[in-house]
């Protein structure tokens, strides 16, 4: 029965990070259709999602948030979305699949699920 519960439990919480994702990967969207440059879906502190752009991590990176060597390749290789650049280069749907695998594991890390 504690299986069972447990199992229950996580397909929620999955469920949960999955329904985040999507309303970051459409926050990110509308903002990148305003302001026209690339936004990138990382966790907060808190674990939650959040789209920020190359120059609000610029900010970041100077208060201590992240490595000053973090590179924006880095960035792309390890957030879990990100919007076209100006070169309208985009996630495949290999590439997207990945990434929400990579979110719900990140996820299940956090929670210890496994």
């Amino acid at each position: 029965m504690k299986k069972v519960c447990r199992k229950i439990k996580t397909f929620f919480i999955l469920l949960k990070a999955d329904i985040q994702l999507r309303y970051a990967i459409r926050e990110a969207d509308r903002k990148h259709k305003q302001r026209g440059c690339r936004f990138y879906v990382i966790p907060n502190l808190n674990h939650q999602l959040i789209s920020r752009s190359w120059s609000e991590i610029k900010q970041l990176r100077k208060q201590g948030y992240f490595s000053a060597h973090a590179s924006e390749n880095e960035f792309i290789l390890e957030s879990f979305y990100y919007t076209p650049n100006r070169f309208n280069q985009i996630l495949s749907d290999k590439q997207r699949k990945k990434k929400r695998t990579s979110w719900l594991n990140y996820v299940a890390q956090v929670k210890k699920l496994s």
